[in-house]
């Protein structure tokens, strides 16, 4: 895993207890747009350094928090929801 992705992933965590970073944040530190910050998110999650370093429970949280479809799903449809369709779908 790159220094990079560590920063990206040190930063969507930090943000987790609060559902997510937000846009001004992402913009911010990482020079990236939400759905940019989201996809990025789910290539270091699936990549094979991320069952490595990351712990299940830490995963899931940021698959949950940032939209990242389980196994099977559409990042497209993940990444165009926001956080008021996101909680229609948990709730």
């Amino acid at each position: 895993m790159t220094r990079e992705d560590q920063d990206l992933l040190d930063f969507a965590s930090q943000w987790l207890p609060y559902g997510g970073a937000r846009s001004e944040d992402i913009l911010v530190n990482f020079g990236m747009t939400p759905a940019q910050f989201k996809m990025r998110i789910h290539r270091i999650l699936t990549s094979a350094a991320a069952a490595k370093h990351i712990d299940a429970h830490d995963r899931e949280n940021l698959e949950v928090t940032y939209s990242i479809p389980r196994q099977g799903g559409s990042l497209r449809s993940a990444v165009v929801a926001g956080p008021a369709e996101r909680r229609r779908v948990a709730g």
